[in-house]
């Protein structure tokens, strides 16, 4: 897996499956050769620029005659700016003995996004996580095929070797729990995958804000055009998001670059470093929750990605003060 971060734009995980397949191999070798080129081409982009190194295998399965020495996910490189060494410890990291494909990306997502003194995440920097496989995922409830039960707690558990420590003690995280690590730390995820595997991360990409599917060439050579590109697409566009309740409408406008009237848009595409968008929420009530406590509520509004929003406290007048005897209310209540 490997990390690069940039302040105010981009740091990135690329996590790769180790499962001794054709495109594992091909990977690992391809991005042992193109450290250099990946660093010169996302400097080019941003001078910020960080990058990190990890892997995963699956849990491990007691029927396995050569089981992994540290099954689940192991961060080889906080973020740096090395790429020598990103190559040089690219090429030292061994395929597992396990049986099974290496289908523990969730595991390995949610300690790569949890584990920030770890993975060596910056506070003000925009966090890119760039998952390559060529195997698909396991989900929350099939741990127990491990004997991993506990459910999962969304919590990071890696030690000081970068290990994750309890593989065999949680379940695998389900999709929502991802999804909500991903908002609360806001990452950008790109899913580079095997084309026999597009369907299904471009499914889980559908359930994840903030993140992309795209397709790896037979030999992975398209590697970092392909980050390129996704990073391309998410830094230049800003999309604005809230967590207001089923009751709460909000509305966004905004003109993008343009000078003219703000219309309707939650979106603005097509923007470079340097430029400024503004944004105008429209807020209505829709409905008075039929709990009173439910009228005093606070949500967020913040760009997807970016680990910056605002926090609305909001109180509903669901209730007429002057009750229904007053004439104002003709008879009825407010």
């Amino acid at each position: 897996m490997f990390n690069i971060s940039k302040l105010k734009t981009t740091p990135l995980i690329c996590t790769i499956s180790l499962d001794c397949q054709r495109l594992w191999r091909t990977i690992k070798k391809k991005l042992s050769s193109l450290g250099a080129q990946l660093s010169a081409t996302m400097l080019y982009m941003t001078s910020k620029f960080r990058l990190g190194l990890g892997s995963f295998v699956d849990k491990v399965q007691k029927r396995s005659e050569r089981p992994c020495e540290n099954c689940g996910y192991k961060n080889h490189m906080e973020l740096g700016v090395n790429a020598t060494e990103f190559s040089s410890k690219l090429k030292r990291v061994t395929s597992s003995g396990n049986v099974d494909a290496s289908k523990g990306g969730l595991d390995a997502i949610m300690q790569a996004i949890t584990c920030h003194q770890n993975i060596g995440w910056r506070d003000v920097a925009q966090r890119l996580l760039v998952f390559a496989t060529d195997a698909s995922f396991r989900k929350a409830g099939e741990g127990k095929l491990f004997g991993a039960t506990t459910p999962n707690d969304g919590e990071c558990h890696m030690n000081s070797n970068g290990d994750y420590t309890h593989s065999s003690i949680l379940d695998y995280p389900s999709i929502s729990q991802i999804s909500s690590k991903v908002l609360e730390n806001r990452v950008n995820i790109i899913f580079a995958v095997a084309p026999n595997k597009s369907s299904i991360y471009e499914e889980l990409s559908r359930q994840i804000e903030g993140s992309t599917s795209a397709i790896l060439s037979e030999d992975s050579s398209n590697i970092v055009e392909l980050v390129k590109e996704q990073y391309n697409k998410i830094s230049s566009s800003v999309e604005m998001k809230d967590t207001a309740s089923s009751a709460i409408k909000i509305t966004y406008y905004s003109s993008c670059l343009g000078d003219g009237t703000p219309i309707a848009t939650s979106k603005c595409d097509g923007l470079r470093v340097g430029d400024v968008v503004s944004f105008q929420a429209e807020i209505v009530v829709t409905e008075c929750p039929p709990n009173p406590k439910d009228w005093f509520q606070t949500f967020q509004i913040y760009p997807v990605g970016i680990d910056e929003s605002l926090t609305v406290d909001l109180q509903m007048l669901c209730s007429c003060p002057c009750e229904i005897s007053s004439p104002d209310c003709k008879g009825q209540r407010h």
